[in-house]
Formats: structure tokens, C-alpha cells, sequence
């Protein structure tokens, strides 16, 4: 099961990052995840993607997002930039992590 989680600053700081509890239910494919992630926020950067094969619209998450890949505990394998509902919103990051139904 394939699960959001939202990533915060360490509480230790020295730039460092972790992630929190899962988001919402799990979903059994991680790709159809990713489609209701982007679906609920003005606009969303997948960490490390390639600016020049990207196909979403033009974003200023590429100027204005960190690249926190490698500074998280407990590192999701995906790490998306976000905004939630405007512009003007603050940028937000999330992962998507991958957990039995058991945890």
C-alpha cells in the first residue's frame, strides 16, 4: 500500500527534514496516489525531475522550491514540492511511502 506523508523541518533543525504520520487511506497503486496528490493542489514538483522533459505547465516551484532530497529522515522514495490551493501559499513538501496494511 502506497501512502502520502507530509515532511516537515526536524525539530533538531541543522537543515535537516523528517517525514509524519500517512495521510489518508492507502492506495494499492502509487501512481493513481500521485494523480489524487496533484489533483487536490495548485500546483506540485516531483523533487529531481528533469526541468527540460518535464510536461506539466510552467511552474515557479522550479525557482522557488529546495531541493530537501537526502537532508530527510526516514526519505520517502518520491518527494513533491506543493501548493495547496493558491500561489500565494506557502510551498509544502510531501513523500510517498510504501507500508504494509500493518503499520
Amino acid at each position: 500500500m502506497y501512502f502520502e506523508v507530509c515532511i516537515q523541518k526536524h525539530h533538531a533543525g541543522f537543515n535537516m527534514w523528517q517525514t509524519g504520520e500517512a495521510n489518508g487511506d492507502g492506495w494499492a497503486d502509487e501512481e493513481s496516489l500521485v494523480d489524487a496528490i496533484a489533483q487536490n493542489t495548485y500546483e506540485m514538483l516531483e523533487l529531481g525531475s528533469n526541468r527540460e522533459t518535464e510536461e506539466a505547465e510552467p511552474s515557479s516551484l522550479w525557482d522557488e522550491a529546495h531541493d530537501i532530497r537526502g537532508m530527510i529522515y526516514e526519505e520517502p522514495a518520491r518527494v513533491f514540492a506543493i501548493r495547496r490551493t493558491s500561489q500565494n501559499d506557502p510551498i509544502e513538501y510531501v513523500g510517498i511511502v510504501e507500508r504494509s496494511r500493518d503499520t
